[in-house]
Order: structure tokens, then sequence, then C-alpha cells
């Protein structure tokens, strides 16, 4: 056990810089009373996302999601699918004859979509569970260090 006498000193959340060495080493642990759990990378990840489930016509959390490591889709990608399109809403319907290039990003939109359609109709998990199965993410936190903690959170 590592205990603190403060969780936060000038300001700062002293408890961070330990996660990483923890992480590194394999040691499992949980963080009680931190003041970073809310801006991991993880967590930001899943808020970015749900943001541009919850709020399709802000484009800043649909880019942000589809930028992110959910769905990871390249700038170039992004660029070309923004000048096709003029926009990135969810409820935008592509183009007939998409190139191939742009197929994730049509695909992670519409995965947007239907996550806001069904949003208010079933309980908040299932929606975060969907999100996370169809963009694969459980596997993807796992393979980062520290990965049961990371999935975990």
């Amino acid at each position: 056990a590592i205990l603190f006498r403060r969780f936060v000193n000038q300001g700062r959340d002293v408890t961070r810089d330990y996660v990483p060495g923890l992480e590194e080493r394999g040691l499992a642990h949980l963080l009680v009373g931190s003041k970073s759990y809310h801006h991991r990378e993880e967590v930001e990840t899943i808020r970015a996302a749900l943001a541009a489930v919850e709020w399709p016509s802000d484009e800043l959390s649909v880019f942000a999601a589809l930028k992110g490591p959910l769905f990871a889709i390249s700038d170039a990608a992004l660029l070309r699918f923004g000048a096709l399109c003029g926009r990135f809403h969810p409820f935008t319907q592509p183009p007939d004859g998409l190139d191939e290039q742009l197929q994730p990003v049509a695909s992670a939109l519409a995965l947007l979509a239907r996550l806001h359609r069904k949003r208010n109709h079933r309980p908040f998990a299932a929606t975060v569970n969907q999100l996370l199965e169809e963009t694969r993410a459980h596997a993807g936190f796992v393979l980062r260090p520290g990965g049961h903690q990371v999935l975990a959170n």
C-alpha cells in the first residue's frame, strides 16, 4: 500500500506520477481518491465518444471521437472525407461509391448515429458496451501498459 498524506499539493495531483511506474511493472493497483482519474486517456476517449453520441451536431466532439483511439481514423482520411462531404455529422449520408479508404469514416459515423438513436431507449451501460464492442476497444485497452487497469477504468 502506498499512502499519501494528501492527493493534491499546490494544485497538482501527487498520485499521478506513481501510476505509470506501477503499470510498467505489472503491479495491480487501485487508486482511491485520486484527482487524475478523469484525465486518464481511456476515460477521456470514452467521454469524447459519448459526447459525439449525445450531441451529434457538435462537430468537434464527433471529430475528436473519429480521431481518437476508438476509431483511430487517419488525418488524411478525415481531411478527404471532410472535403467530400463538407461536415462530420453522423446523420450525413456519404455519396454513393465512396472510396474504400473513406469507408472507416462512414462506418464510424453510422455507429455514432445508431448509438444516438437508441440512447434514450435503453440503459446507459448498454450504449457504452455497444460502443466498446463495435470498436473492439477492449482489445486495444488491454494491450496497453497496465492494460487490465486501463480496461477496468
